[in-house]
């Protein structure tokens, strides 16, 4: 079968740091292997990422073949490699300019030719000058409307009346105010897609299906074909007010929905995904949606030593340890805000415990902070709390370590490779995941396991409906409750082996029914489908 794989990514995606990334890297070699022929449609800028995503999973990308979106506006490439910096522009309530901005960034996102770029911005510059004048008495117009209007009112002149009316205009202005970064940035990605659906079209025939594996993207329907759309989650439809002032997450959340709601065939990874989205909220049929479990994300295979798969069971248990040490003392330039302390920190004896884990609301990361105060403060457990998210974008997360005096124990290895992933699962000695929303059972649990950790994480519908019958209710807590997550820690730490061993039947279980083959094959068979009835 020839797969098409739909990436319309922006240029700061980094596939391999992201656990569906990595899923999809094994999605590729799994297909490869059972003899598909995959095609990849994709910017110019996400070559590298693929690049080192098929390093890392011993591809060979010359047996993929790709269909390029290269056609970058020169705006775009003088804006975003000078100054990658969001730059917030005010405006105001009048309709013909925003009409304005959209018409010129358009113009400017649809040049291509250096040349012909050069002119635009010649010509725009005289434009503007000639066109100060008429700015500069138009503002003292609109001023003196408004001392006027003031003058009018009964009573006279009234200072205050003019203030008042200075300061809600400033204030509108600045609820009304827009990232230039996201307008160029947004609108280039659509543009960018919108290429390599036109370039898909003209070449029909050169896949059997395309498949995209997330559904920010609704020009993807667009498509001519068969296709198939992987639906991970939708936060925003469960957590609305946690989201509610995140511009960019709600306008890709609202991308989300269009695609879902022109869209036929669904792969999830969860049957509650399933259910509570597609079906409940979007009218889907339940059997144009295809649940696919993932498989487990193995990362053995990067603790090894003279290419032996390696354990903490394993009787190379000693170098294993050393090498996970000396690889994270050679990653202390990932962790941020600390420089003077992790320079001379020593990872010989630390003990801490572990969730990898992007710094969204949802991911639940101020209980877990706080349950780990009090582990810290009140049950004198001498642990540290090793994150991997950037906590800048979080400020209340950020404002409470600090104002708590926890800079120093938690710690966060922003943006870490995958080969330092895995020595961190490896040291660790427990992994916690206190999430409140998933797509489906969380990668943390398989990572964990596969070299040796266990795990305790939160009781939400996607864990209970893979974990059912396996006896695990030592591993579960409410997320929502800071107490049960401290004890559920607590004996997670005082109990490691006895919850290795229980965990490891849901482990072995899902090595062997979610087998990469297996799924590999479901997916398989969800395109087979989509293809006999398109």
């Amino acid at each position: 079968m020839k797969v098409g794989l739909f990436l319309g990514y922006g240029p700061d995606v980094i596939l391999g740091k992201e656990g569906l990334g990595r899923y999809l890297g094994k999605l590729i070699k799994n297909l490869l292997i059972n003899g598909n022929k995959i095609i990849i449609a994709c910017p110019k800028w996400s070559l590298k990422t693929l690049q080192a995503l098929c390093q890392d999973f011993q591809l060979n990308i010359d047996e993929i073949d790709f269909v390029i979106a290269n056609r970058v506006p020169v705006i775009w490439n003088l804006y975003y490699h000078r100054n990658r910096k969001k730059i917030k522009v005010k405006k105001k309530w009048l309709k013909g300019i925003k009409v304005g901005i959209d018409i010129a960034i358009d113009i400017l996102l649809s040049v291509t030719n250096f040349i012909a770029f050069v002119f635009l911005i010649v010509f725009g510059i005289l434009a503007v000058i000639v066109s100060l004048p008429f700015l500069f008495v138009g503002i003292i117009l609109y001023f003196l409307r408004g001392v006027f209007q003031c003058c009018r009112e009964k009573g006279g002149f009234r200072i205050r009346n003019l203030v008042s009316k200075g300061v809600d205009l400033y204030e509108k202005m600045g609820e009304s105010g827009i990232h230039l970064y996201s307008i160029l940035y947004n609108r280039l990605l659509e543009k960018m897609q919108k290429q390599l659906v036109a370039k898909i079209n003209k070449q029909k025939g050169i896949v059997d299906v395309w498949y995209s594996p997330a559904a920010f993207w609704p020009v993807f329907n667009l498509i001519d074909g068969p296709k198939v759309i992987n639906v991970p989650d939708l936060v925003t439809e469960e957590f609305a007010t946690k989201w509610g002032n995140d511009r960019e997450i709600l306008y890709s959340s609202r991308n989300c929905e269009k695609t879902i709601e022109n869209g036929v065939f669904f792969i999830t990874y969860s049957k509650y995904i399933r259910d509570s989205l597609l079906i409940k909220k979007f009218g889907k049929k339940e059997s144009d949606v295809f649940v696919i479990p993932h498989s487990v994300n193995d990362l053995s295979g990067y603790v090894t030593i003279n290419n032996e798969v390696v354990c903490k069971n394993g009787l190379t248990d000693i170098f294993t340890a050393q090498y996970c040490k000396n690889i994270l003392e050679a990653s202390k330039g990932y962790v941020h805000g600390v420089d003077d302390y992790i320079i001379g920190y020593h990872f010989d004896d630390v003990k801490y415990i572990f969730y990898p884990s992007q710094a969204r609301p949802h991911k639940n990361l101020l209980n877990l902070i706080k349950a780990y105060e009090v582990l810290l403060r009140k049950k004198y457990v001498r642990m540290k709390l090793f994150l991997t998210c950037d906590l800048s974008t979080l400020p209340e997360i950020k404002e409470y370590i600090i104002s708590h005096r926890l800079q120093y124990d938690i710690l966060s290895f922003y943006n870490v490779g995958t080969k330092e992933l895995a020595a961190l699962y490896h040291q660790a000695e427990l992994v916690v995941n206190p999430t409140l929303y998933e797509g489906g059972f969380p990668f943390t649990f398989g990572e964990g396991m596969s070299v040796g950790t266990p795990s305790v994480m939160g009781a939400i519908p996607q864990v209970l409906e893979m974990s059912t019958g396996f006896d695990l209710d030592d591993i579960f807590f409410d997320p929502y409750n800071v107490i049960d997550i401290v004890n559920k820690i607590e004996y997670g730490i005082n109990n490691k082996e006895i919850l290795f061993e229980k965990e490891n039947r849901l482990y072995q279980w899902m090595l062997q029914e979610y087998s990469m083959e297996k799924v590999g094959a479901l997916y398989v068979q969800a395109f087979s489908y989509a293809i006999e009835k398109k």
